[in-house]
């Protein structure tokens, strides 16, 4: 038994020791734990509020006060032209490069980088797209068919 005693003595230190690291590791398993749960619910609740609250009719309303605007503008080198008319690339390029950097993205005497229309600024590249509609809707210009 005196042996067991002096076993029992050695050990008892080895496993509190033991038992505080262990108890260490838990808590910071569960400190880990709580700041990922933490992570997770913040990037869901950001998420879920930046998407909803978005107002996308202002966002609608802005692009077609624009398409507008740049329709009826005439182009200054070919004054008998605005956009619905052209029907060429070349006027297609006068149109872009008169019309739409001359006096929409930045306006003559404007001290503002990329101002539109005076009120807003870009934040990104410029995107052009084209819309195709089908052969049976519109009729070719005879100046395009060749």
């Amino acid at each position: 038994e005196e042996k067991w005693m002096r076993v029992r003595a050695a050990a008892i230190p080895y496993l509190s020791v033991r038992t505080e690291k262990h108890i260490e590791l838990k808590r910071l398993r569960r400190a880990r734990l709580l700041e990922c749960l933490l992570y997770v619910g913040f990037t869901v609740v950001f998420s879920a509020v930046t998407i909803t609250v978005r107002d996308n009719s202002v966002a609608f309303n802005h692009a077609r006060g624009l398409r507008e605007y740049l329709s009826g503008m005439p182009i200054p080198s070919i004054p008998s032209k605005e956009y619905e008319d052209i029907t060429s690339v070349s006027e297609m390029w006068w149109w872009l490069r008169e019309v739409l950097v001359g006096q929409v993205l930045w306006p003559i005497g404007s001290d503002q980088r990329y101002p539109i229309l005076g009120n807003n600024q870009f934040f990104g590249p410029v995107r052009l797209r084209q819309v195709r509609v089908q052969e049976s809707e519109c009729k070719v210009p005879a100046v395009l068919e060749s």
